[in-house]
């Protein structure tokens, strides 16, 4: 009678153990415990408290190695570019996201027939983030022949899945397709989604300038700050599309309070033309943020500047208008923002000091280091040479 005691104590504390070890794996969904419990579960959840302990310290570490690094060891093991469609297949089966995006991102060809039949898996993905992929995937190779995929996608339930549709749809649709983004401006469910109202803007530009030029203009009259990145879109349209008739209302966006809207209305103005009001409005200044949009404006998009009113700025007594007023004359291919970047390596200040280091090695393509007499040796060897490598000193 005692052995059968004993054995049926020793089969109890096998079964609490059983249960404390494998709680984490099905405790991941609940993530809590009933508030009303019995006496008799309350002594329970004590036994198996250090099983639980136990369970987590094993089980977690297990999902680390097995689940989680499985991304990293497919990317080590298939680096992008060398993976065939069939290989993707098999990465698409994954239950885990990561690794069907990871597959996706890998894809670096459109000739193998299994391509297709992912991204056609792909784009009807459970997963919004991977449906997305899937169709910045098809523009990346540019397979027009797919665009029927884009099109379905402009109905998907996701905000953000149509919002990258119609992107696409204006990357590489043709003008066809802009009878279908028209549709969507004015479906019900596309009405106050900002970021697909300017995704549709963005495409519409492209396939169909004509219808988007009403829709920027009522975009730019938009008030509310949380439409800030559809009003910006719509300024940014109307410089490309060179309408010249919004210019009073771009000049009165340069005074938006957010940031964005003011530097897309002052480069409009600068493409449309209007070089020399962005300059008066820069001499009268005006807080850091205001100035800063039109020095950029004017550096990327003016003509035949006089670099002195750009220069006047590069000693401002706030930094992040120097900097952009540095970047400004480097934008226009000015040897002077090469001087001022290797005087600022002497600064004072820290933010001049790695600001003009970071210009100086993108403008150049060279990597000198922070001592400045390097850099003035260099220069005086190729400042009459010099070709910019590049203009962008973002």
């Amino acid at each position: 009678m005692d052995r059968k005691k004993n054995w049926v104590i020793r089969f109890l504390l096998v079964m609490v153990a059983v249960m404390g070890c494998w709680n984490p794996v099905f405790a991941q969904e609940s993530g809590a415990f009933e508030a009303d419990l019995t006496t008799w579960q309350k002594v329970l959840n004590v036994m198996k408290a250090p099983f639980i302990a136990i369970g987590a310290l094993v089980y977690y570490p297990l999902k680390f190695i097995f689940y989680d690094i499985w991304v990293a060891l497919y990317d080590w093991l298939v680096p992008p570019g060398s993976e065939d469609g069939s290989v993707s297949l098999e990465a698409m089966l994954s239950p885990d996201p990561a690794v069907r995006i990871s597959a996706l991102r890998g894809l670096s060809t459109a000739e193998d027939t299994d391509v297709h039949r992912l991204l056609r898996r792909a784009c009807q993905d459970i997963d919004p983030s991977v449906r997305r992929v899937a169709l910045r995937t098809l523009e990346r190779l540019k397979l027009t022949s797919d665009l029927a995929l884009v099109v379905r996608a402009t109905r998907d339930p996701d905000d953000s899945v149509r919002g990258t549709a119609a992107h696409v749809l204006g990357a590489i649709g043709k003008p066809k397709h802009s009878k279908r983004l028209r549709e969507m401006v004015e479906a019900p469910e596309n009405k106050d989604r900002v970021y697909v109202q300017a995704a549709l803007l963005r495409s519409l530009v492209r396939l169909d300038p004509e219808a988007a030029r009403p829709l920027a203009r009522k975009a730019l009259g938009l008030r509310d700050s949380k439409n800030w990145v559809l009003v910006a879109t719509a300024a940014h349209a109307l410089g490309e599309l060179g309408d010249r008739e919004s210019r009073e209302l771009l000049r009165s966006r340069v005074e938006d309070p957010v940031y964005y809207v003011r530097l897309a209305s002052a480069e409009s103005l600068a493409r449309l033309g209007d070089q020399v009001w962005l300059l008066e409005q820069m001499e009268k200044g005006g807080d850091s943020d205001r100035v800063r949009a039109l020095l950029l404006a004017l550096g990327r998009h003016g003509r035949s500047l006089p670099m002195e009113a750009l220069e006047s700025r590069v000693g401002d007594s706030d930094a992040r208008v120097a900097g952009a007023a540095l970047r400004a004359l480097a934008m226009q291919k000015s040897p002077r923002a090469i001087d001022h970047a290797i005087e600022w390596l002497d600064h004072a200040n820290a933010f001049h000091r790695f600001y003009g280091y970071g210009l100086l090695t993108r403008l150049t393509g060279k990597d000198l280091g922070l001592e400045s007499e390097l850099w003035r040796r260099w220069w005086s060897t190729q400042r009459h040479s010099f070709r910019f490598s590049s203009t962008d000193a973002d």
